[in-house]
């Protein structure tokens, strides 16, 4: 728990990411980021706009206000996710320690883990508590800040991707027996004009 904090609510300005995991099958990935200061809240997340195609580097530029008590948070937890039609996949996450930001704005690069636990890609952001904004920004674009690779973040993020591998199994076995039934369908159709067709045959030999 962080101390001496009178802040009501975090400030999260989601820049960019680079060097992105590939979790698209087809195509390039379409990324979005989302954010929470309570893991345990699934409904807390406050995501970006998903920047269509953009592969292993995504743009937003966006700014994201978390509200609530940051005193009462260890952490920051952020995700980027591939946007999908079923589930939504996950491409990369990382939880970034909020005492970081005590003394005042932080901007700087965040390392991101894939659901196994290695490290690939990062996310740029600029990050303060509200009412902080007299303090020095802390950093640049090149820094490098802290992150940790926490057990229970990375238990969600494995949960969100065998969701979204079973909704693409799912999707492909279905698929699959459609494909079948049709092939069936249009078989016995043809079975059945052949013997339409041998049984008129008969009766013109008769």
């Amino acid at each position: 728990m962080l101390h001496n904090q009178s802040f009501g609510s975090l400030e999260i300005v989601a820049r960019n990411a680079t060097d992105l995991k590939d979790v698209e099958s087809m195509g390039k990935n379409d990324a979005y980021a989302q954010f929470s200061l309570n893991i345990k809240d699934t409904k807390s997340f406050q995501k970006t706009k998903t920047h269509k195609n953009c592969g292993a580097n995504a743009t937003w530029d966006q700014t994201i206000v978390l509200e609530g008590a940051p005193d009462e948070h260890r952490v920051l937890y952020v995700e980027v996710m591939e946007e999908d039609l079923g589930a939504d996949a996950p491409i990369g996450f990382t939880a970034i320690p909020l005492d970081q930001i005590q003394s005042g704005p932080v901007s700087g690069h965040f390392g991101l883990f894939t659901s196994d636990g290695k490290q690939k890609g990062e996310i740029s952001l600029n990050l303060r508590f509200l009412g902080n904004a007299t303090q020095p920004v802390h950093g640049d674009s090149n820094t490098r800040s802290r992150v940790e690779l926490l057990p229970e973040h990375q238990k969600r993020m494995k949960s969100l991707k065998n969701r979204e591998t079973a909704q693409d199994v799912g999707v492909a076995v279905g698929t699959g027996l459609l494909a079948f039934g049709v092939a069936y369908l249009a078989g016995g159709g043809d079975k059945k004009k052949t013997e339409a067709e041998k049984r008129d045959a008969d009766l013109a030999n008769h």
